[in-house]
């Protein structure tokens, strides 16, 4: 089987996939990684601590792929300008060393946290296969079947009853009106990478159902805008517990991590989140 390999310095594919940015990656029997990216399905995997394999992958995907695993950014010295900030984003950072912010297609991530409201990363996973599965078109890598991502249109020209019959309940709704703004040019996802951190914010948000987290997790994941820094609820305990600040309103707990982590805060976030969801969900247990 052909094989593409990338220079991946210090990356860890576990704390990239793993870490509640993206939901269609899954660690095989064989510790590799297999996911559906544009249409097409792909085998992830480390060969050394610098070297990236990926089965499926062509030369002609060098450049989509340097771009998709953000390879060209220095996650080295960023994990140490982060380290250097305080001590409980030093010991987030150790712990999720080697993490990279993909840049994943824009289209997918509206959709993806819009059916994350109210969901556990586990429930939005399986939500999302069944929306492929419904929505998607079929395709096949070693003898299995898999479903590419719908398109707007595709979602665009069904109904809120058919979309809930994945299983989203309320969440149709949003996904159904962000399908009908996008085909129809209302929404232009393009236009959104060359507007501020603040009017990006608003744009998502004329889709219903997205709300100031949820936009931030569109921004981050799918536009690269990394002064977007989601708070949730792992990000309000967190903060809470590992800072002890307590706010009356999400937007100061939002400021005060946009103030201490400048210009690191979409980073800083993503670290905290993991190692706050990573180990304090285990010691409930």
């Amino acid at each position: 089987m052909h094989f593409l390999d990338l220079k991946a310095e210090g990356m860890c594919l576990e704390h990239t996939f793993f870490n509640g940015q993206c939901f269609r990656w899954n660690l095989t029997k064989e510790n590799s990684f297999i996911g559906v990216v544009a249409g097409k399905v792909y085998e992830a995997k480390k060969t050394d601590a610098n070297t990236l394999r990926l089965y499926n992958a062509t030369e002609d995907e060098r450049d989509f792929f340097q771009k998709y695993f953000d390879l060209d950014r220095d996650y080295i010295g960023i994990e140490k300008a982060l380290s250097g900030m305080d001590s409980v984003l030093a010991q987030a950072v150790e712990f999720g060393r080697g993490m990279r912010i993909l840049r994943q297609e824009p289209w997918e991530v509206v959709v993806s946290f819009i059916l994350s409201v109210q969901k556990n990363i586990a429930s939005t996973q399986k939500n999302i296969e069944r929306l492929c599965e419904k929505y998607g078109q079929k395709i096949f890598y070693q003898d299995c079947c898999f479903y590419v991502f719908p398109e707007a249109k595709e979602l665009a020209d069904s109904d809120e009853e058919s979309i809930r019959q994945t299983k989203c309940g309320f969440r149709a709704k949003g996904v159904l009106d962000a399908a009908r703004k996008v085909n129809e040019g209302e929404v232009v996802l393009s236009n959104i990478f060359d507007l501020t951190y603040e009017k990006a914010r608003e744009e998502l948000q004329k889709i219903y159902g997205v709300g100031q987290k949820v936009a931030d997790c569109i921004l981050l994941f799918g536009f690269g805008k990394y002064a977007a820094c989601p708070i949730d609820t792992w990000m309000k305990k967190a903060l809470e517990t590992l800072y002890g600040v307590r706010f009356y309103n999400m937007g100061d707990y939002h400021r005060f991590t946009q103030k201490k982590w400048e210009p690191y805060s979409g980073y800083a976030q993503q670290y905290i989140f993991y190692y706050m969801r990573e180990n304090y969900r285990k010691t409930k247990k």
